[in-house]
């Protein structure tokens, strides 16, 4: 199991790639199934993200998203990703915060089912 971008490198070496883990199959691999469409029930990503402080200031919090929503949508920067095979996706902070949320709650699910949480 590797990254999307990593693929596109070794699929040149011969890596063939079997199945994307996302929602949808991908651009660069069009002809690549989903997990989901080969009965495997998984949808992941890698997500990146900027934190800041619990008492940062309402005014700093909207000028930095507003900041990277403006460089996320910038056709030059689009296309660039897309062809290292990354496929941006813009959170402002609440949508963050609740996406933060529900991935907690389901790894702390998935970690209860091992035992792992609480001893």
């Amino acid at each position: 199991m590797t990254y999307n971008t990593e693929a596109l490198e070794l699929q040149d070496q011969g890596m063939r790639v079997l199945a994307v883990a996302s929602e949808e199959r991908l651009p660069e691999f069009p002809d690549v199934p989903t997990f989901v469409e080969s009965g495997f029930d998984i949808v992941e990503g890698a997500w990146r993200g900027v934190a800041v402080p619990p008492d940062t200031p309402e005014t700093v919090i909207t000028t930095l998203a507003d900041a990277f929503a403006e460089v996320s949508q910038d056709p030059e920067v689009v296309e660039q990703s897309e062809e290292l095979g990354y496929h941006l996706e813009n959170m402002g902070p609440e949508e963050c915060a609740d996406f933060t949320t529900r991935r907690t709650e389901e790894a702390r699910e998935l970690l209860e089912q091992f035992d792992m949480v609480n001893g």
